[in-house]
C-alpha cells in the first residue's frame, strides 16, 4: 500500500524554507510588557503552504490530500478513546482510512505541553488502531531553526 518514502528530511527541508524566508513568524513583540508570538496556525498554514509545494515537486503523492485540521473518518467525527481528534496536518486518501499515509502536530516553544498531541500521534500510527497512519511527528517551533525539534512515531 505504501512506499519506504522517508518524510523526515522534507519536513527539515521545509522548516528550514520557513525559518529562512519568514524569520517574522517567530519574531517576539518586545514593544510590549507581555511578550507576544503569532498565533500557531498562522506557522502550520505557512508550513502547509511550503510542504505542499515540496510535495508536488515530488511527485509521489498526487492522490493524496494535505489537509489542516481535518476532523473526518468517513463521513463520521475522527476519534481516539472518545475524544475528537483535529490533527494539525495530514497526508491522507478522504473518505477511508486505508492510505493514511502522514500526520503531524505543531507546537511553539510558549506551549510546553506536548504530552497530549504525543499520545495522539502514537494513537494514530498504531499498526492495530483504526486510522494507521505510517509516519507521525511532533513539530516543536523554535525561536530560531537551531532550537526546533521534529519528532518521529511510527
Amino acid at each position: 500500500m505504501f512506499d519506504d518514502y522517508d518524510f523526515k528530511p522534507l519536513i527539515e527541508k521545509v522548516l528550514d524554507k520557513l525559518y529562512k524566508k519568514e524569520p517574522e513568524l517567530f519574531d517576539l513583540d518586545d514593544t510590549q510588557e507581555i511578550k507576544r508570538h503569532v498565533g500557531e496556525r498562522v506557522i502550520v498554514f505557512r508550513f502547509g503552504l511550503y510542504f505542499q509545494k515540496e510535495l508536488d515537486e515530488c511527485g509521489r503523492f498526487s492522490e493524496y490530500y494535505l489537509d489542516c485540521e481535518y476532523n473526518r473518518s468517513g463521513i463520521n467525527p475522527k476519534k481516539l478513546e472518545d475524544d475528537l481528534i483535529v490533527s494539525d496536518l495530514i497526508l491522507h486518501k478522504r473518505k477511508n482510512n486505508n492510505s493514511n499515509r502522514l500526520v503531524i502536530e505543531f507546537k511553539g516553544w510558549w506551549n510546553g505541553n506536548q504530552k497530549h498531541d504525543e499520545d495522539k500521534i502514537k494513537g494514530m500510527v498504531d499498526k492495530n488502531g483504526e486510522f494507521r497512519y505510517r509516519e507521525g511527528y511532533t513539530i516543536l517551533f523554535g525561536k530560531n531553526r537551531v532550537e526546533s525539534k521534529v519528532i518521529q512515531y511510527s
